[in-house]
């Protein structure tokens, strides 16, 4: 029988950028890791949304990386609970940590019962767990945890516009036509593995963030991009996701203008069943009559099935547009464990 692991605590923002490189191979291990997992996107997360108490937890075999609990303390403002949350909780639509392919789920509770032995926080929310995480299967096996609720996401086929299911295949069609008539219509992937080199992901992201910013104006609020913080980790993790092979940036442009803007993360070359992930799109409204998300995700479906991807996610969210393009729902689910209180006797 294996050996128990041993334990590497990480609990500053230089030692998981010092890990990087093993959490990166560890990633590839996993075969259900999603790009979520990176660190090409939570390490710009944590540079935006970390607090300074990183509880990270490497577990490891004879001096080599089995895993990676990648936790952090955030104080809740209104009720000062300290909780343990995963790293890239709130922005990230499936969470977890990363196992290498020797990793087993006692592996996982050894490292959460040294995680949860540690002073400084008063309940653990583990939440957009997948049910097949190694990480949901060992919290479940604790004593004292409970369920909850957390939001499923949504996928559907990866297929070209003649596996539309009719109605939007015409309509696709039809709108396409409508276009192509008013200017020269074109679906521009930005995908550079330069890196910070590449220029064209920047146009494609300024362009995002003003659609969306607009639409969200548009109805008396604030979006996501109104928080700085949001807008500087996209800006470094997109770089990071083109350089690593993990993601898209999309544009669908009439005459050079901006209809729609696509912000796609993808699994690895060689992963079976390769998915991408659908997490932003934004389109603009004075071309609402040409039905620009339509299109746009038209055209982002026809373009995944050319790169071998066989699933679009479009994560969570309850809009409108997933109805009518026949999605399957993705459960989700959510542990918490409360800290024990110990009660020390007059």
């Amino acid at each position: 029988m294996p050996e128990g692991p041993g334990m590497e605590l990480l609990q500053s923002t230089r030692a998981l950028e010092s890990f990087e490189e093993t959490w990166r191979l560890l990633w590839d291990e996993d075969g259900g890791a999603t790009p979520f997992q990176s660190p090409a996107w939570l390490i710009p997360w944590w540079h935006q949304f970390g607090t300074m108490d990183l509880r990270a937890v490497v577990l490891e075999r004879q001096g080599r990386p089995l895993g990676l609990l990648p936790f952090y303390v955030y104080r809740e403002p209104t009720t000062g609970e300290r909780q343990l949350l995963l790293l890239g909780a709130g922005t990230t639509d499936y969470l977890d940590g990363v196992f290498g392919k020797d990793c087993r789920v006692e592996d996982v509770e050894a490292g959460l019962r040294q995680l949860l032995q540690m002073d400084g926080w008063d309940a653990l929310y583990a939440g957009q767990l997948r049910a097949s995480s190694l990480l949901a299967q060992a919290l479940r096996r604790g004593a004292g945890t409970t369920a909850f609720a957390t939001e499923s996401c949504a996928r559907m086929p990866a297929v070209g516009i003649e596996g539309l299911p009719g109605k939007i295949r015409q309509t696709a069609r039809y709108y396409g036509n409508r276009a192509r008539r008013a200017g020269d219509l074109r679906f521009e992937v930005e995908r550079d593995r330069s890196g910070a080199e590449g220029q064209g992901w920047r146009t494609a992201f300024d362009d995002l963030v003003r659609l969306h910013t607009e639409r969200w104006e548009e109805r008396g609020e604030a979006g996501i991009f109104a928080d700085p913080r949001v807008v500087a980790c996209h800006r470094e993790a997109i770089p990071r996701l083109l350089e690593s092979g993990l993601g898209w940036v999309a544009s669908l442009r009439l005459s050079g203008d901006p209809m729609a803007v696509c912000y796609v993360l993808v699994d690895a070359e060689g992963r079976a069943e390769r998915t991408a992930y659908l997490y932003l799109v934004a389109h603009a409204t004075r071309y609402a009559e040409l039905r620009p998300g339509t299109l746009a995700m038209a055209r982002l479906l026809g373009y995944a099935t050319e790169q071998a991807i066989a699933t679009l996610d479009v994560l969570r969210g309850e809009e409108s547009y997933k109805r009518h393009w026949h999605v399957t729902r993705v459960p989700t689910c959510g542990v918490t464990v409360r800290r024990e209180r110990k009660v020390i006797a007059a």
